[in-house]
């Protein structure tokens, strides 16, 4: 099934799981199971009519590893001021996001994220199993003034993006916040604050 979804009972409505990007009126979904081309674009008119934007873009990726949502945007491409996306390391969503334009018919300027190196907990329940969480360092929480950066204890990596980041956000003070027990419920600062703001 779709994330975004019309409900056959409230015809026009729209329900989802899922979040968005913003850049002035541009929202950016990270959904990537529409599965008809009608119900694709039904969903694109109404969030442009919905969010008055000039235009959705839809991006193809795999989830991260450990991602249990199947590919919450804020956890792979994150939008900055002066037409910046920052993005996890990945080949086939730099290609993506080479091909964008801003809505003046300029390249964005892209800012590759290093990948955190993979973090593993154990799973406590009739069979006991290790599994991967998603370390990511997009899912960071814009502040007024400051930038709140997920890290995890891996000084190169915790380093590199905060540095990456800084140059995206340059007003902005750039906190660097651990977040290995934050992952542990599968989502990072991003996902566990976005219902406070």
């Amino acid at each position: 099934a779709s994330p975004l979804t019309p409900l056959p009972e409230a015809r026009g409505t729209l329900r989802g799981e899922g979040n968005f990007e913003r850049q002035g009126g541009s929202p950016k979904a990270g959904e990537k199971l529409v599965k008809s081309r009608e119900l694709k674009e039904w969903i694109e008119s109404e969030l442009k009519r919905r969010l008055h934007a000039e235009r959705i873009v839809w991006l193809d990726c795999e989830p991260m590893a450990g991602d249990d949502t199947d590919g919450h945007i804020d956890t792979m491409v994150r939008i900055a001021p002066n037409d910046t996306i920052l993005y996890n390391s990945d080949e086939t969503m730099r290609q993506q996001l080479e091909q964008l334009r801003t809505l003046d018919g300029k390249p964005y300027r892209l800012i590759e994220l290093p990948l955190p190196e993979p973090i593993w907990s154990r799973v406590e329940s009739r069979e006991s199993r290790v599994e991967q969480l998603p370390a990511t360092y997009a899912n960071f929480l814009i502040l007024n003034g400051a930038v709140l950066v997920p890290t995890y204890n891996q000084p190169e990596n915790d380093t590199e993006a905060m540095r990456l980041i800084a140059s995206a956000f340059p007003e902005r003070e750039i906190i660097g916040i651990d977040s290995r027990s934050i992952i542990k419920q599968h989502g990072s600062i991003h996902c566990c604050t976005m219902q406070y703001y």
